[in-house]
């Protein structure tokens, strides 16, 4: 009974989050301009600077081939950058450009202000509980292997920057 009601707040929540949090203010301030995995992939180089395909790829857990043509459209709309390293040409190195770096900024601002907007909604004793509560959520899904620990460290430095909100 428990894990079922868990599953139906979990598929309410994923939703919220990604539709209504992210897919939406994504559309919206980028007038369609990239899609949501693509917003994604700039949000992970502006979290990951000087990264290369490799490393998107594994931290997006996509293709490497995915991986390459999403940099080659993010970098053709002018959103990112690619620096070649003169150790070894073959490396890439990726960044993002002004625009896009004021992107991923204006959709996190966006963003920062709904999720606020919802937390102030809560009690401070609330808050605190749903904050605790995802993060073991997260260490839980990283001990039986279902989260990569990276994707984790940086869910909980995101979840710590809101909790900081009263």
């Amino acid at each position: 009974m428990e894990s079922s009601r868990a599953e139906c707040l979990g598929e309410a929540f994923a939703q919220l989050m990604r539709v209504h949090l992210n897919e939406a203010i994504v559309n919206s301030l980028t007038a369609s301009q990239v899609t949501f995995p693509q917003f994604e992939t700039l949000k992970f180089i502006d979290r990951h600077p000087m990264s290369t395909v490799g490393d998107l790829s594994e931290g997006l857990q996509i293709s490497y081939p995915s991986a390459t043509n999403m940099v080659i459209r993010l970098h053709k709309k002018g959103l990112l950058m690619k620096r070649g390293t003169r150790a070894d040409r073959r490396i890439v190195r990726l960044g993002l450009t002004n625009t896009g770096k004021e992107l991923v900024n204006a959709v996190t601002a966006e963003r920062t202000e709904m999720l606020t907007k919802v937390l102030q909604k809560m009690s401070p004793t609330e808050r605190a509980g749903l904050i605790n509560g995802l993060e073991r959520f997260l260490q839980s899904a990283v001990e039986v292997g279902v989260l990569h620990p990276e994707t984790a460290k940086d869910s909980s430095h995101g979840l710590a920057e809101h909790g900081q909100m009263s």
